[in-house]
């Protein structure tokens, strides 16, 4: 059991892939229908990193992440969500949380 994996879903990504929730939205708030490219074009900028594989080393689970405008992710679905499946190198960055400081007076 190759466990230095982590994961937050029902799914084990390997090696240097990594799973991301890109919150495809397939209605418009007003309730119209999107399929194909305008559901696509619909997706959270900035995913979750939902599974890692045991090669990935900048990443931890619940990073919120930018892709290269060029990256071409794999879809999958598990348990009927759209999740993608990208590699370390597709990704150019993450969301920075800054620690906070306690000041002492």
């Amino acid at each position: 059991n190759n466990m230095n994996t982590k994961t937050k879903i029902n799914f084990i990504a390997l090696g240097d892939n990594i799973v991301v929730d890109p919150k495809i939205k397939d209605k418009t708030e007003g309730g119209i229908e999107l399929i194909g490219k305008a559901a696509e074009e619909n997706k959270d900028p900035h995913p979750e990193v939902m599974a890692i594989g045991e090669k990935v080393v900048n990443l931890e689970l619940g990073d919120r992440v930018s892709l290269i405008h060029t990256a071409y992710p794999t879809m999958i679905i598990i348990e009927g969500k759209k999740y993608f499946v990208v590699k370390e190198y597709d990704i150019i960055g993450k969301e920075y949380k800054q620690p906070e400081v306690s000041i002492l007076v």
